[in-house]
């Protein structure tokens, strides 16, 4: 994968396999190869999902103050999660 392929901090992404297939997440951590996901409500934020990079899919929306408190060591609610999400989802509409 190209860099440009790779998730971020905070980025929305959809789940392309598994149990949660063609669900949002946003993007909590990273670690070779894999992204630490969770959506707030069946992954929450101290529980989140590990998933293989390849198998989501990019550029569904960000979310700077996410990333922004993760990179400050602060803590990410579950509520700020689902409230990121909600809005890429109207978004799209």
């Amino acid at each position: 994968m190209t860099e440009v392929d790779l998730p971020k901090l905070g980025d929305v992404v959809v789940s392309k396999n598994g149990r949660f297939r063609s669900e949002l997440f946003v993007v909590l951590g990273l670690e070779d190869g894999y992204a630490w996901v969770a959506n707030g409500k069946q992954r929450k934020v101290v529980n989140p999902k590990k998933k293989k990079i390849k198998h989501l899919e990019m550029g569904s929306g960000h979310s700077d103050h996410i990333r922004e408190k993760i990179e400050k060591g602060e803590k990410v609610t579950n509520n700020e999660v689902r409230i990121t999400l909600r809005a890429v989802e109207t978004n799209n509409e």
